[in-house]
């Protein structure tokens, strides 16, 4: 079976490859992180599971609990064509052959670097009273959140989360008053004051995807709005950033006296159910309806009153979707600490069955694609080229591995957040500086 699911794998891949042979296809495009993302989980973790390393009992812990290798392999084979729906659709869309020519960038200044100055003090009390009110996330540093099995004192913190994340917006945007030459001086310390205070946030809580995914896209705002990088920049800030990531697993493992668990729970990272993976897909599939019912898109709407604070709304039931699949799928009773985010295919089955897998996989994948399209060929805009780095170019890796609901939720989430400081910004540059909207 496993030589079947590789096979079929080998064949959808030539066809890819001869797709994205003359595709202008990196890592400052959608397009580039679902290529990235699907070669890791439908490919990578595979060949874990093939080698059974890093010992079959670590793998059953991290993906057989409610399933088997036998159907992991089929299951996956059959998934293969779904994921390969998802790329066709996208590169159609897309339309990743046809190069991009440069051209000017309005300018930017109407992002004022006093009122992002103070949207920073914002983001450091986000960052302060997220400490305050979760102690425990510096001694366990792998849980945003309170664990608890009763939904009532359930909290996620998501106030102060959206405050953190005004550091990680305002980075960019100063990124792009430097490019622009607007108050350059004071808007490069802006810079490295909203990126410190959003990278040691992130290294402190452990998100270590997080701190990866903030220093590329710093790369790439730099690329789009101050000039080319140097390629030994770029290898230097990579390695860099490698070693500590590799370095915060090394401390973890070794603060945790390295049991099978704790080598389970680093081992999660690389071949668990976070992005795609096969097992958790296979997993939610063989639970329905034996364990948890076919939604009606009920995941959708969810999606939305997720935004509720719970401090509004204490009798709301509903959380996110991973929470639910590790609550009814994988039997975790706790709130919290066991969510499994389980991808576009797992979702789409979940609320309308194989028929969603085939729609979804086709409108989600032409999604990324206009999205994409927008970015490469769209009338340059400092306002959308902000968002798309800000929340949009992962877009696709988080539909695939997370789910549509919860990109749905994220998307609502920094929407809003994005928004908040485009009106700010607008406003004071109507009394301070119209001539500024003309350009922008």
């Amino acid at each position: 079976m496993p030589y079947l699911y590789f096979c079929t794998l080998a064949v959808l891949a030539g066809f890819t490859a001869l797709l994205a042979r003359r595709s202008h296809i990196n890592l400052a495009t959608g397009a580039g992180w679902v290529l990235m993302t699907l070669v890791h989980g439908l490919f990578i973790k595979p060949l874990f599971v093939l080698a059974d390393f890093p010992s079959p009992e670590i793998l059953d812990i991290t993906l057989f609990q409610q399933t088997n290798r036998h159907d992991y392999w089929l299951w996956g084979t059959v998934l293969l064509f779904a994921y390969a729906a998802f790329v066709a659709a996208m590169f159609a869309a897309g339309r990743y052959h046809r190069p991009v020519r440069p051209r000017p960038a309005p300018r930017a200044e109407w992002f004022d670097t006093g009122m992002l100055t103070v949207l920073l003090l914002l983001a450091a009390v986000g960052v302060v009273g997220f400490f305050l009110q979760f102690p425990q996330l510096l001694e366990s540093a792998n849980k945003n959140s309170i664990a608890t099995e009763d939904v009532a004192d359930y909290s996620s913190g998501g106030g102060w989360r959206t405050l953190i994340s005004l550091a990680y917006l305002i980075s960019l945007c100063a990124l792009a008053n430097v490019g622009q030459r607007h108050a350059r001086r004071a808007s490069l310390g802006l810079f490295l004051a909203s990126a410190g205070v959003w990278l040691v946030f992130c290294f402190l809580s452990d998100q270590r995807g997080s701190v990866l995914f903030s220093v590329i896209t710093y790369l790439i705002a730099y690329s789009r709005f101050i000039g080319p990088l140097p390629r030994k920049a770029v290898l230097t800030v990579l390695l860099v950033l490698t070693a500590a990531i590799v370095g915060k697993t090394a401390m973890r493992l070794q603060s945790e006296n390295g049991g099978q668990d704790e080598i389970a729970a680093v081992a999660a990272n690389f071949v668990g159910p976070n992005l795609v993976e096969n097992g958790k897909t296979v997993s939610v599939i063989q639970a329905i309806p034996a364990k948890i019912e076919h939604q009606l898109g009920k995941t959708y709407l969810d999606a939305v009153l997720i935004l509720v604070p719970r401090a509004l709304y204490p009798a709301k039931e509903t959380v996110n979707l991973d929470t639910v699949i590790g609550n009814q799928v994988f039997d975790c009773n706790a709130f919290g600490a066991c969510g499994v985010p389980p991808g576009l295919m797992a979702e789409s089955y979940l609320n309308f069955g194989v028929l969603g897998i085939v729609v979804l996989s086709f409108a989600m994948g032409a999604l990324v694609g206009k999205i994409d399209h927008r970015y490469r060929f769209g009338r340059r805009s400092v306002t959308f080229d902000l968002f798309y780095m800000y929340s949009l170019v992962y877009c696709g890796m988080a539909i695939l591995g997370s789910g549509a609901s919860s990109v749905l939720t994220q998307q609502l989430t920094q929407g809003i957040t994005f928004g908040f400081v485009l009106l700010a910004a607008k406003r004071r540059a109507r009394r301070h500086a119209p001539q500024a909207l003309a350009t922008a």
